[in-house]
């Protein structure tokens, strides 16, 4: 005969055995603090990632954007061509009949310019001074040029296009054009004219 002591026992087996299954673990979740880490990204990876984050222009928007991909030019570059020059009538220092075109700079501050001067045909300046280094390229035609105080075509040579001068300030010289010429001066102002007789001037005339 089973004692009642051991019946006691497997009942209470039975009672822990059914409490055990009816009782189911929570499954574990991790923890998770601030926002999911992600892998660090290098090198092409984050190229590609940030292709990827670009939205899709298209038309009008692709247009701007390719502006806006365009770098600035720095202040002080020109870029200018030959049919873009604006010509003016010379200035008052010279005889009538030249054209200048300012390139750069302003002929009356001490700083670096560069103009062009379009002659006539049979064009003369008199025997005149500059107060700074003047540098002369001939661009087309012929430019004849000498040095002194008087106006002497002996002593003159035949600049054609792509010959060069310099005269130092105070250097008297003279010219002439026989036929249209187009010279280019550079140098840094002030630039003017001080004719060797005040009669030739024609700011006096």
């Amino acid at each position: 005969m089973i004692r009642r002591g051991q019946v006691f026992m497997l009942a209470l087996l039975m009672l822990l055995f059914l409490i055990a299954c009816t009782q189911q673990p929570e499954e574990e979740k991790p923890e998770m603090v601030g926002e999911e880490e992600k892998p660090e990204m290098v090198g092409e990876e984050v190229a590609l990632a940030q292709e990827e984050e670009k939205p899709e222009m298209v038309g009008e928007e692709a247009a701007l954007a390719q502006e806006e991909e365009k770098p600035e030019m720095e202040a002080g570059h020109i870029l200018l061509k030959s049919a873009d020059i604006k010509w003016t009538d010379g200035p008052p220092s010279m005889p009538p009949g030249a054209q200048i075109a300012v390139i750069k700079g302003d002929l009356k501050e001490a700083e670096p310019f560069t103009f062009r001067l379009k002659l006539p045909a049979d064009y003369k300046i008199a025997p005149h001074t500059h107060p700074a280094i003047e540098h002369v390229t001939v661009l087309s035609g012929t430019l004849y040029m000498g040095t002194g105080d008087q106006f002497d075509p002996e002593k003159a040579v035949a600049l054609t296009p792509g010959s060069f001068a310099v005269f130092q300030p105070g250097q008297s010289m003279f010219a002439w054009s026989e036929k249209e010429t187009v010279i280019q001066v550079h140098g840094v102002g002030p630039w003017g004219i001080n004719y060797v007789n005040p009669a030739d001037d024609p700011r006096k005339k």
